[in-house]
């Protein structure tokens, strides 16, 4: 007889608990037998019966099979089915929540050692910053100490014309090279006039090259070639027979004002106005008789460069 049969044997017995039927005999006889066997029978059928019916818990609601394994799906995950913790408890793989507090906050204590530790790092050592070069003191004999030791000098410059009887400005542009190996000075206006003083001789040459006599003019001439002299050696002192010199710190210049007759009748004062380092000037300013002003503005200075022969022996 198969289980399904005894099953419902045991029930047409109608004993109320497994393995109990009533002790009258049993009236199904020609089916299992006498009612000793019939009882027997139905304690191995029953035993049978209870490791094949499915464990119902009161989570999953229900007898057990294929069509109630979705509602079982999230009680068994969440460890509530009878018979054990279920996957998602499982020591291999413990649920995030679940995760012991020192675990969770391991991280966050090394985060902020890290940051207190960064915080708290002293700032890299930065290089001292030299303090600034002070500038030379401004006299006379810083001009000539500070222009000794460059061999040659070049300066670009612009002249500026002002005429009292004219209001346009005329501008003119040039440039000054030095050479103290050769005791040369050439100062060129660009396509207008070249002069030249090498030897101490001042050659003056137009704009076609062609040498011109200096004689005409021989007191502008002579205060021309002394600045061109001062501007040679950086000892502006020479100047001390034709000019009263007074120094101007605050603004480096030096203020020329002319002695004799002769240069008053066409010089007021020249002004000349260094550079910082005090190599060479910045600016001079020529202010003529009747109020006509002539205005040099020169560019930094190229310092040892080479300068062809050439350019100090003529146009």
């Amino acid at each position: 007889m198969n289980v399904g049969k005894a099953v419902e044997v045991a029930r047409r017995h109608g004993g109320t608990e497994v393995g109990s039927p009533s002790a009258t005999a049993c009236d199904l006889k020609a089916e299992c037998g006498s009612g000793r066997r019939c009882r027997a029978w139905f304690r191995q059928a029953s035993a049978s019966a209870a490791v094949r019916t499915p464990v119902v818990t009161t989570q999953a609601g229900g007898r057990k099979g294929p069509e109630h394994n979705a509602l079982r799906a999230p009680f068994r995950q969440a460890g509530l089915e009878t018979g054990g913790p279920g996957p998602a408890l499982s020591p291999r793989k413990p649920p995030a929540w679940a995760v012991t507090p020192a675990r969770a906050v391991l991280p966050l204590l090394v985060a902020a050692l890290l940051a207190a530790g960064e915080a708290e790092a002293p700032p890299p050592a930065v290089a001292p910053v030299p303090p600034p070069v002070a500038a030379p003191a401004f006299s006379l004999e810083a001009i000539k100490t500070a222009a000794a030791p460059h061999r040659t000098v070049r300066q670009a410059f612009v002249q500026e014309r002002r005429l009292a009887l004219l209001d346009q400005v005329l501008t003119t542009p040039g440039v000054i090279e030095i050479d103290r190996t050769r005791k040369a000075v050439r100062w060129e206006f660009t396509r207008q006039a070249v002069l030249i003083l090498s030897e101490g001789r001042l050659r003056r040459f137009d704009a076609e090259g062609r040498e011109e006599a200096t004689g005409g003019r021989a007191a502008a001439s002579r205060s021309f070639a002394g600045q061109m002299e001062a501007l040679l050696t950086g000892d502006w002192s020479k100047l001390d027979a034709s000019f009263a010199i007074a120094t101007d710190a605050g603004r480096r210049a030096l203020v020329l004002t002319p002695k004799g007759d002769d240069l008053k009748a066409f010089i007021t004062r020249v002004e000349v106005v260094l550079r910082p380092d005090l190599i060479a000037p910045e600016r001079i300013v020529l202010v003529a008789a009747g109020g006509d002003a002539t205005d040099y503005r020169f560019a930094p200075p190229d310092l040892d460069i080479e300068i062809p022969a050439a350019r100090f022996a003529g146009y």
